[in-house]
């Protein structure tokens, strides 16, 4: 089941609040991540909601921060990182790209979130997927 789902107008009034707070100590520092800033603004997660829900269970403890994961695979891209552990120690070192993904450093993900996030997406339908996996054939004795 899908926690609380942060709306994207909610989401951009977040950021623009967070944002503002850091380009005020350090504009350089803003105009570093412009690019991914402009990108994470203008991109409205609302439409994922009902696609993710139907990857998670009705019942159980519910599943938190997804747009704020979503963002982040996205940053992660931008940023050319190819390690989501790198990725997650970079996260809990950078205010300013945490915030960009629409958390505090301590509320980012752990790497499991990630990798399950992955699992559920990519192996979802492995039945009717394009590789075709099959036993290796037993050898004759």
């Amino acid at each position: 089941m899908l926690g609380h789902w942060r709306t994207h107008s909610e989401y951009q009034s977040y950021l623009v609040e967070n944002i503002a707070d850091f380009y005020r100590e350090d504009s350089n520092a803003i105009m570093q991540y412009q690019r991914a800033l402009s990108k994470l603004y203008i991109l409205d997660l609302d439409p994922l909601k009902p696609v993710l829900a139907g990857y998670y269970s009705n019942t159980g403890a519910p599943a938190k921060h997804k747009p704020e994961l979503i963002r982040s695979f996205l940053l992660i891209s931008e940023q050319r990182e190819h390690s989501i552990t790198n990725w997650v120690n970079t996260l809990s070192h950078n205010k300013i790209l945490c915030a960009l993904i629409g958390l505090s450093p301590s509320g980012i993900h752990n790497v499991s979130s990630y990798y399950d996030l992955i699992n559920r997406m990519w192996l979802a339908d492995y039945k009717h997927s394009l590789l075709n996996f099959k036993n290796k054939p037993k050898k004759n004795k």
